[in-house]
């Protein structure tokens, strides 16, 4: 039987810490919040539900280059009064182009989640969000350590 790379369901977002509310890695949106939009005739009235980060469907392929590009995406940081950072894919050649490392660089894996869901998932805003990118990377590191 030959084996599919079916999509499957992840909880996506970014941490409450994170520099901007909404990250993009390879075309694939981490919002911190959704909105669920009901319209309810009767009342005539509009309610919205803010929901914590999204659901998305995703095949083992793109999980796998979100999470090796959320290593090498930074949140870049520019020096000097008055700026904005943003987020930059900086290749593995650094010191191409105008970016030049700082201090104050993170990479993204630091400020987004991806996780499998096997059911329900809790997405109200009181909840916490889950562990970022970065910590599940680093879990796997130490316990791959200690095995040894």
């Amino acid at each position: 039987m030959k084996k599919t790379n079916e999509p499957k369901r992840y909880f996506v977002g970014t941490v409450d810490n994170a520099p901007q509310t909404n990250i993009h890695v390879c075309g694939v949106c981490f919002p911190q919040y959704t909105e669920e939009v009901i319209y309810d005739e009767g009342r005539n009235a509009t309610e919205r539900n803010k929901r914590r980060g999204d659901i998305v469907e995703l095949d083992d392929d793109k999980v796998k280059e979100i999470r090796k590009r959320a290593k090498e995406q930074k949140w870049f940081q520019p020096r000097g009064k008055n700026t904005k950072g943003e987020v930059r894919y900086i290749p593995r050649t650094v010191g191409s182009g105008n970016y030049s490392p700082g201090p104050n660089d993170t990479p993204v894996a630091d400020y987004i989640y991806l996780v499998p869901m096997y059911g329900p998932v809790d997405r109200s805003v009181r909840g916490e969000h889950p562990k970022p990118i970065s910590d599940e990377v680093t879990a796997k590191v130490k316990a791959a350590s200690v095995e040894k």
